[in-house]
């Protein structure tokens, strides 16, 4: 079941974004620690402000997907893919798809007409998954991650979805 996290759904969020930074840091613009000092009012606010879907067998969480619209009359159409993660036990079942499925078609009910998101080059899998979802290279970031003193490029990838 895939479904939209609501802002009392704090832990949930906490458990599988922990899972995610530990399973596969190098691939998050984030750490274990910026999680662990943020308060359950401070993911509450997040997940009421940022829309934020979790994939789950049974009750516990196993994947995570959301979407950062872009601010202001010029780039308001625009959205930035975040926080993607699919559990390793629960890869290859289909579950990003179904995940990207639900944020694209939620980003756009809010009438975003462009999806962008970044990953590093070495993640050959994500990137499959990306471009068979339409997806497009667009540029590179050289040296766009630092985790433990190692670079990594990263690609733009950009989709134009339906409103």
């Amino acid at each position: 079941m895939i479904r939209r996290l609501g802002p009392d759904e704090a832990g949930v969020f906490r458990v599988i974004r922990r899972e995610a930074l530990i399973t596969t840091p190098e691939a998050f613009a984030s750490t274990t620690a910026y999680l662990d000092a943020q308060t359950d009012a401070d993911l509450a606010d997040r997940l009421s402000n940022i829309p934020t879907f979790a994939a789950f067998e049974g009750d516990t969480p196993v994947g995570l997907m959301g979407y950062m619209r872009e601010t202001g009359d010029v780039m308001g159409h625009r959205a930035f893919l975040i926080n993607v993660y699919v559990s390793p036990s629960q890869r290859g079942k289909g579950l990003a798809r179904g995940l990207l499925t639900h944020v694209l078609d939620a980003a756009a009910s809010e009438g975003i007409t462009q999806m962008e998101l970044m990953v590093t080059v070495q993640n050959t899998a994500a990137i499959a998954v990306y471009e068979r979802a339409g997806f497009q290279i667009v540029g590179t970031i050289p040296n766009g991650m630092c985790h433990d003193g190692q670079m990594s490029d990263e690609y733009i990838m950009v989709k134009p979805i339906a409103p």
